[in-house]
């Protein structure tokens, strides 16, 4: 999800994906993609908003950086691409965000 504030409410792209990944010669890398849905939409204070709902396709990356025997570092790298067929008034557009973080896996299994 991406939010921004705009004169008068909130601008957000966000998705629902199913991802899957893959981790390739048991190196610590893993690659990533997936589908599903994006929205785009700008959300007036006033309960009026106007928004697209279209197809959206993601591919990354992370690494697992070992801490201890259960916990790792996780920084990842996502590309998220959003299509849409637009309206009457537009013709289709793409949205696109890139998405950089870090995350803490936790291993529970023995």
């Amino acid at each position: 999800m991406w939010f921004r504030s705009v004169p008068g409410g909130t601008e957000s792209l966000s998705s629902l994906l199913l991802i899957g990944a893959w981790f390739p010669l048991r190196l610590p890398l893993y690659l990533k993609g997936g589908a599903g849905l994006g929205r785009n939409g700008v959300d007036f204070r006033d309960g009026f908003g106007v928004d697209d709902v279209g197809f959206a396709l993601a591919l990354g990356a992370g690494l697992e950086i070992p801490v201890s025997r259960r916990v790792a570092i996780t920084p990842v790298g996502d590309w998220v691409q959003h299509f849409y067929s637009g309206g009457r008034e537009v013709l289709g557009y793409r949205e696109r965000l890139l998405h950089v973080g870090i995350g803490v896996l936790f291993q529970t299994a023995r």
